[in-house]
């Protein structure tokens, strides 16, 4: 009659340790010693598939016992797991057990996490939108109608100008946004000092200022400021609107050729005298005009590149100033080229054509 080996659990308890002992720790006896040793039905290559799980010395830290673990070859064991609850102990940070004792935990975790996160970012003094001054009252109303339709909260990730961020991070800074405490736990780093450090562009916001219904209805309309503001503010901010537009246009005409461009703050009160007697368009066009004859100015030598940062807006200043006490007629340039803000600010705010910045701006034009 054939014979066939025994199965494992033919073995008893105590031949069963000295087996994984053999096969694990005891590297001098062979994989084909072993079989015929304790006289097993199995081929070599099979044998570590059915031997018993090896106790560790890791403490499962719910049931407070010893974890054992599968053994996948010679001197190289998985992960330990408990024999009670089910427990893995992984190595990599990356991987979770989910064990009902984990899951417990985590929801456990989470709570405390929502918890610290409510206390963190759930008081916050708010602000009247009627107390802001129109050019806040403008960024923070574009910024609010972009994200949202509730004047609720406030989504960076619906932001779709990256140039956008530089206004962000003001209106933030002056509580105008605030982090909101309906956050996703993820949207915060998990460390010591959790909750105050989080990804600025993935969490929401709350917008912390009050509006009244008349306030939002106007807003989404687009009809707040023409109803809401003087004539003297609005010109105001038009001219800084203006000035702003300038100074961007002519910075990129230097760079165009080159040159560098700083505002001097003493250069910069003086240039914006031009305004009162001078057209956005005139201006435009002078600005053109000085970027391409400094450029030949350096080319020719006549002027370094090092002394065109901190020169170019009063040598312009005092050249136009020049021009016109000698009598010059200065065209308009094409006014359809200013930026967005300027656009914005005259077709949806003002409500003019783009052709007022062809005249001198004054209070009665608006």
């Amino acid at each position: 009659m054939f014979y066939m080996g025994r199965k494992i659990e033919d073995l008893s308890e105590k031949e069963k340790f000295a087996l994984v002992n053999d096969y694990f720790e005891n590297k001098e006896i062979s994989v084909t010693e072993i079989i015929k040793k304790y006289d097993l039905d199995y081929k070599k290559n099979e044998l570590v598939r059915f031997l018993p799980y090896k106790e560790t010395t890791e403490i499962c830290p719910y049931c407070n016992v010893s974890m054992n673990a599968k053994i996948k070859g010679r001197g190289i064991l998985d992960y330990p797991s408990c024999w009670i609850c089910g427990h893995i102990k992984y190595n990599e940070s990356y991987m979770k057990c989910e064990c009902n004792n984990c899951r417990q935990l985590l929801v456990e975790e989470q709570k405390k996490k929502r918890c610290l996160i409510e206390a963190a970012y759930s008081q916050n003094e708010k602000i009247n939108f009627s107390d802001l001054d129109l050019k806040t009252q403008i960024k923070l109303s574009r910024m609010i109608l972009k994200s949202s339709s509730d004047f609720i909260i406030f989504d960076p990730n619906k932001i779709d100008v990256i140039n956008d961020w530089e206004v962000i991070d003001k209106l933030i800074e002056k509580k105008y946004f605030t982090v909101s405490s309906k956050n996703d736990i993820t949207a915060f780093e998990d460390c010591d000092k959790f909750p105050y450090y989080y990804n600025k562009y993935r969490v929401l916001y709350d917008i912390n200022i009050v509006f009244s219904e008349e306030e939002k209805e106007l807003l989404c309309k687009n009809r707040y400021f023409c109803q809401k503001s003087d004539r003297l503010e609005k010109l105001k901010v038009l001219k800084d609107y203006i000035h702003k537009d300038v100074m961007n246009y002519f910075k990129k005409e230097l760079l165009r050729r080159g040159l560098y461009f700083e505002i001097m703050p003493a250069a910069e009160e003086e240039f914006k005298k031009l305004y009162e007697i001078l057209s956005y368009g005139q201006i435009i066009n002078q600005c053109y005009g000085m970027a391409r004859h400094i450029s030949d100015q350096v080319i020719s030598g006549r002027i370094s590149s090092y002394d065109v940062p901190k020169m170019a807006l009063h040598y312009t200043y005092c050249s136009i100033l020049k021009g016109l006490n000698k009598g010059w007629h200065i065209n308009n340039s094409d006014v359809f080229f200013a930026e967005r803000e300027l656009q914005d600010f005259i077709t949806n705010i003002l409500r003019k054509d783009m052709t007022i910045l062809n005249s001198v701006v004054t209070e009665d034009m608006l």
